[in-house]
């Protein structure tokens, strides 16, 4: 089996760009899905601390015992995540 490398694809073109520059991009990420089928998002405008929270969170949920993990409901996980972006966290 060949291994293809994980394309990072900038959307800050379909942020900050026009009309075309979004099409294209579009295109990009329609292509890349058909042929890979995930590819890692830069110029997303994300900031860097709410990732770093997201990405903490899930280590500490995830390194639970599976026997604390099951009670977990994805909606409570879901709406600790909403609040987090809200800043409320």
């Amino acid at each position: 089996m060949t291994m293809a490398a994980v394309p990072i694809i900038d959307i800050s073109p379909y942020r900050q760009g026009d009309a075309a520059a979004r099409r294209a991009l579009a295109a990009e990420v329609d292509r890349i899905c058909r042929e890979i089928g995930f590819m890692v998002i830069s110029g997303h405008g994300v900031d860097l601390e709410l990732i770093s929270a997201v990405e903490t969170a899930s280590r500490t949920f995830f390194d639970l015992p599976l026997k604390e993990k099951r009670p977990k409901s994805w909606c409570a996980a879901a709406a600790a995540a909403h609040r987090m972006a809200q800043g409320a966290i």
